[in-house]
């Protein structure tokens, strides 16, 4: 494949000059028609505030009532992107700070349209040397690409498009181990659709995580977000919708509580609570034909309590074989890696294509019990 190159920044006497990207100049031959041309700014240095993550649980405040924000929302508002996006200025610094602080690893987008919010994230990715955006959109096989490619190659390294929906790209994250620092929700408005959105992101977000929820003027995503928030009272909201909820609109632009903004902003807790409902970090591939157990780790300073572990082993093959390993430990609230054993193993016999292990959780005891990361099996 021949680089095609575009030569731009010849500007002061008023023209630009670029290569004639539809010329080989090799074999002069007609290059394949490259897409029309978008206008992107090159990398550069956006100011941006620094705040400490761990010492508040909502920094959206810390964050916007700096002068760096302001100049980097001035940034974006006068970036050619913005005439390709649906969302304010200050929604795309906002994003563009948290990923900054964050450092984050992996970002998902859910909504790609015209790449504006992609960008800025690109550039927080940029700023901070790593990390992978992965934008989502069954629509954007047309336009996504096209403008993507004309991107500086420093952002477009940072990049992922993905043409399918939100629930074939969940299934893929979970395949590939994927653990997103902040996911942006903006795909379908409609409230079944945002709240799988949102119940599957959270499923998947790295401990401490962000997920920023768009159009919450409108119902679907509102209210997608408050039962969400309701049911999972761990999680927090950076902000105020929940409790200022005008209980007479169902559509309302004053509904966010963060300013010059259509977003909601949950953050996940520190620690995985698991509690006496039923909890699983979901199945997961498995290469033996045996669990001997699962391995815990413990936030300090849990009250003491008993735990229920079942361990549920699928082969998939000619038939389905699935069994159920059970056991339960005592936790005296001190202990921070806790091994729980199946006597005897959990185990398949037989040959099958694949097999699948999907551990669950019941706690019994005075408060939620706190995990730093997923079980592990063993």
């Amino acid at each position: 494949m021949i680089k095609r190159i575009v030569l731009r920044g010849i500007r002061s006497a008023g023209y630009e000059i670029r290569h004639n990207p539809y010329h080989n100049s090799v074999n002069n031959k007609p290059r394949k028609p490259r897409p029309p041309f978008v206008e992107v700014l090159p990398v550069a240095d956006v100011p941006c505030p620094s705040v400490a993550l761990d010492q508040s649980v909502n920094p959206i405040p810390a964050i916007m009532q700096s002068p760096e924000f302001a100049a980097a929302a001035a940034f974006f508002e006068d970036n050619p992107a913005a005439s390709r996006s649906l969302v304010s200025a200050d929604t795309q610094a906002l994003l563009f700070a948290i990923i900054r602080n964050l450092r984050a690893k992996c970002v998902v987008e859910i909504g790609s349209y015209r790449c504006g919010t992609a960008e800025a994230i690109c550039r927080a990715l940029h700023a901070n040397g790593a990390g992978r955006l992965y934008t989502v959109d069954p629509f954007g096989a047309a336009t996504v690409p096209g403008i993507i490619a004309w991107w500086p190659a420093e952002l477009q390294s940072r990049v992922r498009f993905i043409a399918s929906n939100s629930a074939d790209f969940f299934m893929e994250m979970e395949k590939q181990g994927l653990h997103p620092d902040l996911v942006f929700v903006d795909g379908n408005h409609d409230y079944e659709f945002a709240l799988f959105d949102i119940q599957c992101a959270a499923r998947r977000i790295a401990r401490g995580g962000f997920i920023c929820v768009d159009n919450i003027s409108q119902a679907g995503p509102f209210f997608a977000a408050a039962d969400f928030l309701a049911a999972n009272p761990e999680w927090t909201e950076c902000g105020t919708s929940t409790t200022h909820y005008d209980g007479s609109k169902a559509f309302d632009r004053e509904r966010t509580g963060i300013h010059n903004t259509d977003m909601m902003v949950m953050r996940a807790p520190a620690t995985l609570p698991i509690g006496a409902r039923p909890t699983t970090s979901g199945e997961q591939p498995w290469s033996s034909n045996q669990v001997q157990g699962i391995r815990l780790t413990l936030a300090t300073g849990d009250n003491p309590g008993s735990l229920h572990v079942q361990c549920v082993v699928r082969g998939f093959g000619t038939t389905l074989v699935e069994v159920t390993g059970e056991a339960n430990t005592v936790i005296d609230g001190q202990t921070q890696t806790v091994s729980v054993n199946f006597d005897p193993p959990v185990a398949l016999e037989g040959k099958f294509l694949r097999i699948g292990v999907e551990p669950w959780l019941i706690w019994r005891g005075d408060k939620p019990l706190r995990l730093l990361e997923p079980p592990s099996v063993y």
